[in-house]
């Protein structure tokens, strides 16, 4: 999940940031989780007509696969950000997401994720420290649209 508080709200933000009336805007949010979250690219088409590139963070997986099942969205790329205990790189990495399986843990009823990268790279999600091959009942759950 993602923090921030009131030392960190614009008050005044530049007009290039202004998107609409309501909105509020921060210098930074904290993570406090050591967690994987999603820097996703999209597109939402506006009732003029026009066209306006946006993107979001998510901490939630769910969040991203109904943002992904939104015909009013259109994702352009999604970005794992993941901490060096799931890449096994020892830091936090950014990488292009190609496609996001979800399996369920033996003997139990919580599910794990794997997170397939453009470069080929497979991260295992599972809190109980699951193998990829342990899993049970695996499907996608997130697949990049221009890799369909």
């Amino acid at each position: 999940m993602f923090e921030t508080n009131d030392m960190a709200k614009l008050n005044n933000p530049p007009p290039s940031l202004v998107s609409g009336v309501g909105g509020q805007f921060w210098s930074h949010v904290t993570l406090k989780l050591d967690a994987p979250w999603f820097h996703i690219a999209f597109n939402i088409q506006s009732s003029n007509g026009s066209i306006r590139q946006n993107v979001i963070f998510v901490t939630d997986i769910k969040d991203l696969v109904d943002l992904n099942n939104d015909k009013l969205f259109e994702i352009e790329q999604v970005y794992l950000v993941s901490p060096g205990h799931i890449n096994k790189y020892g830091k936090w990495m950014m990488e292009p997401v190609s496609e996001i399986l979800a399996g369920l843990e033996p003997e139990y009823d919580l599910l794990a994720y794997i997170y397939v990268l453009e470069n080929g790279n497979r991260y295992m999600d599972s809190d109980l420290g699951t193998r990829e091959q342990q899993l049970m009942d695996v499907k996608p759950i997130y697949i990049n649209s221009a890799e369909r």
